[in-house]
């Protein structure tokens, strides 16, 4: 359709979209109607129509979009893969693929999303009380929540070894069996947890062997009060890049995009450093808050390790969260324990950490 005669003859046709939506048998036929909807909506929004209007041709482009998702979870109708036919059975001759129907994996992915949902879910995008983005995020948050709860039970069930221990202590209060080679963590960033940094560099005269090292990750707001609370402990050795992936983190209270953290090391006050010599660049391949909402990637953490750490020495993780910094010491062959103020954080640990065990 072209022109604005043909742009009005497409808000005509909404006023049967209801008869046209459910007698649409084929997935290019709902696509059609959604694309018909939402140039309606264009047309009404050019023209001053008014929010109603606008709203009803919205409404039934995400119908359409809703019974086009419904099509293709039911065929499984996969980016350059050949459909199947309009009675549900695969054919010999087969139907259009997506790139055929000019649907592209988002969009199928979108389409299907909607057709997930509970009606009443459905509704509130439909109507415009919600958007499809705030649905998704909800939906992706409980999508992780059940996964984080069936880690978290699987956790609580796992049974420890000589190669790990996780457990639930404050770090102003736990006393470690033995001493470490390495305490490599990530303490939450936040200007309310400042203070943690100090509480991580006193208890670490404990903790640490004379000889080993405290790697901690930290954000840049606070740096110079983090490295001079840490200074008052332990001996400053090097401070290390940790290159974050994609696309720069907007800090808005210092008007800097970031596309790395500080790793700062710090040494035993009288000790000294006796291992491999490392370097001070390590990078992660990309975000993982699968686990934990502060969580790094095993990827990131297996480059910190892999970099400064020999297989069979022993790490210390007093922030462990969701546990990757024990994966990825495990991978690489040392022996790792870790605690979190959080039972739910311990249980999913375990769980995750006993699998690792499991597979070596």
């Amino acid at each position: 359709m072209n022109g604005t005669s043909n742009d009005s003859t497409s808000l005509a046709l909404m006023s049967d979209a209801s008869r046209m939506l459910a007698e649409a048998s084929t997935i290019q036929q709902a696509k059609e109607l959604k694309d018909l909807a939402l140039t309606a909506a264009d047309w009404a929004r050019r023209k001053g129509m008014g929010d109603e209007a606008i709203q009803y041709a919205k409404s039934y482009a995400l119908r359409a979009e809703r019974k086009m998702g419904e099509m293709l979870k039911a065929t499984e109708l996969q980016h350059g893969a050949r459909g199947v036919g309009k009675s549900g059975v695969t054919q010999s001759n087969p139907t259009p693929t997506l790139s055929e129907l000019e649907i592209t994996k988002r969009d199928s992915a979108d389409a299907q999303f909607l057709a997930s949902l509970e009606e009443e879910e459905f509704e509130k995008v439909a109507t415009g009380k919600k958007t499809k983005s705030a649905a998704k995020k909800e939906a992706r948050k409980r999508e992780l929540k059940d996964a984080r709860d069936k880690l978290a039970e699987e956790g609580r069930k796992a049974e420890l070894n000589d190669r790990w221990n996780v457990e639930v202590a404050d770090i102003r209060e736990h006393t470690a069996d033995s001493k470490f080679d390495f305490i490599i963590t990530d303490p939450p960033y936040k200007r309310e947890y400042i203070e943690l940094y100090e509480v991580l560099a006193e208890r670490s005269l404990e903790w640490l062997k004379p000889s080993g090292l405290l790697l901690a990750m930290c954000g840049q707001s606070y740096l110079a009060q983090i490295m001079e609370s840490m200074s008052r402990h332990l001996t400053y050795y090097w401070t290390g890049c940790y290159l974050l992936p994609g696309q720069p983190t907007p800090l808005r209270q210092r008007q800097v995009n970031t596309s790395w953290k500080p790793i700062l090391v710090f040494g035993h006050p009288g000790g000294e450093y006796k291992g491999k010599i490392f370097g001070d660049v390590w990078k992660s391949d990309g975000n993982d808050k699968g686990s934990h909402k502060w969580g790094q990637s095993v990827s990131g953490m297996t480059s910190i390790i892999s970099q400064v750490c020999l297989p069979g020495q022993s790490i210390f993780d007093p922030f462990c969260g969701a546990g990757t910094t024990g994966i990825s010491a495990l991978r690489h062959g040392c022996s790792f324990d870790g605690i979190d103020i959080e039972q739910r954080n311990v249980d999913i640990s375990r769980a995750r950490l006993a699998e690792v065990s499991d597979d070596s």
